[in-house]
């Protein structure tokens, strides 16, 4: 209990951090009050009666919980994700976008803009998907209070508005805030729901059942959390060693450290975002084909096998190719070269990048098997434990692991920060002539 207190005068007493967590409060509040505007033209009163199992099912896939309630934020940044996802996808084919990938800083930065103009182009076909169902959809019959061709293009600029405001303010929480932006609006969405999940369950089981799914939720939390942290650490080995053994060598790290879940959540957010495009193409065509309707039925169902064998194959795939994104074992055999680096016993050159990545392909394999696993847990948690719809989405899939990096991925940085400032205040202790050079 000291050390959190400790730990939070710590936090209060560095000033940029302070700013940069206030900063991050700041936006997701602003986040969250656009999460409760209801878009020009509906029926407030009836739009919690209206909510489907597509949009529930949306809702999950996308990682929101604005769909149901039909806000200016209902897409939030799920456009932005869908152009980072064809934007990593194209740089492993188009040469273009592989050059840019090789220019350091300076080409990442003009992919980022690239993927904003993705964004731009993929938005306003997603709000109109999501405007259709609404105006169309039995469920929203006498939703609409205006007339559809006013409705239609005002809603569907207001929700284009709404997705690039939302990606300026996951660009200003990772610029003047703490961790990604992205991540963390996500994270915000889906800890939202989480207090009205525990009443829901809490007045629908008896105490007993509800103290012991909080124990089960903790012990996936815990296994959780040791899988995203572990790491196979490939050791190094650099000629000035070799050279002078007496001294340490300073400024290198001794290992390539290769993550167990090398991708994070990506592949899990790959596969639904595969899983989701069919879906609402056959909700399109369901009326004209009966196909086309069997397939939204198995596709609309979470629950069914035929749905979770899809999307753990495709997790499965997903791992790999993304495994194979954020490690690039030549690039990474090249740099080791450069810096007169190697791994013991291995040739450098080709022969390393091929060790490199028969590690990783070795390390994925089991990381892949977790990640499934994880993602149908709130399918167990449902239909086995029979906790509520709601409160089954915390036991695992999406919520769970962007839920956990995120907190894992601020509470780094918040002691990077504490670091930084004390080694900064020993070395003006030291030499205090240099706070006063000005």
């Amino acid at each position: 209990m000291t050390s959190w207190l400790t730990t939070l005068r710590n936090i209060y007493q560095t000033k940029e951090l302070r700013t940069r967590l206030l900063n991050t409060f700041l936006y997701v509040i602003i986040f969250r009050i656009g999460t409760f505007i209801v878009l020009p033209g509906l029926d407030p009163t009836r739009i919690r009666a209206t909510s489907s199992a597509f949009l529930q099912l949306l809702d999950t896939l996308l990682n929101s919980s604005s769909l149901r309630t039909s806000s200016i934020f209902s897409l939030g940044i799920a456009p932005y994700i869908s152009a980072s996802i064809i934007t990593q996808i194209t740089s492993l084919t188009i040469p273009y976008f592989q050059r840019l990938k090789k220019e350091g800083p300076a080409g990442r930065n003009q992919l980022n803009q690239i993927t904003r103009y993705f964004t731009l182009a993929i938005a306003p076909l997603q709000c109109s998907g999501y405007i259709a169902y609404l105006v169309n959809s039995q469920a929203g019959s006498g939703l609409v209070m205006i007339p559809k061709f006013y409705f239609i293009p005002l809603s569907i600029l207001i929700l284009t508005t709404g997705t690039i405001f939302c990606v300026w303010l996951a660009d200003r929480i990772s610029a003047k805030g703490l961790g990604s932006g992205s991540s963390i609006l996500i994270t915000a969405s889906i800890v939202s729901g989480l207090p009205g999940a525990l009443y829901i369950e809490y007045d629908n089981t008896s105490i007993l059942f509800f103290i012991l799914e909080l124990i089960i939720l903790l012990a996936i939390i815990a296994i959780t959390i040791t899988f995203m942290q572990g790491v196979r650490k490939i050791p190094l080995q650099y000629a000035s060693q070799m050279a002078a053994p007496q001294a340490s060598y300073r400024g290198a790290r001794q290992y390539i450290p290769i993550g167990l879940n090398t991708a994070g959540v990506m592949p899990i957010i790959f596969a639904q975002t595969l899983t989701a495009m069919p879906l609402i193409g056959a909700k399109w065509l369901a009326k004209r084909s009966s196909r086309a309707a069997a397939v939204a039925a198995i596709l609309q169902n979470q629950y069914s096998w035929q749905y979770n064998l899809i999307l753990g194959t495709l997790i499965f795939m997903g791992s790999f190719f993304y495994a194979a994104i954020f490690v690039n074992a030549n690039e990474m055999s090249d740099e080791l070269k450069r810096s007169n680096g190697f791994i013991p016993g291995i040739k450098t050159g080709r022969n390393t990048a091929e060790y490199i990545d028969s590690i990783l392909s070795k390390i994925t394999f089991p990381g892949s098997i977790f990640l499934v696993l994880v993602a149908l847990t709130p399918v167990f948690a449902f239909k086995v434990v029979h906790t509520t719809e709601k409160m089954s989405r915390f036991f695992g899939g999406t919520s769970l692991l962007i839920t956990i990096g995120v907190i894992l991925d601020i509470g780094q940085r918040i002691q990077s920060h504490l670091f930084s400032s004390y080694y900064s205040s020993m070395l003006q202790d030291s030499h205090p002539t240099l706070t006063n050079d000005k």
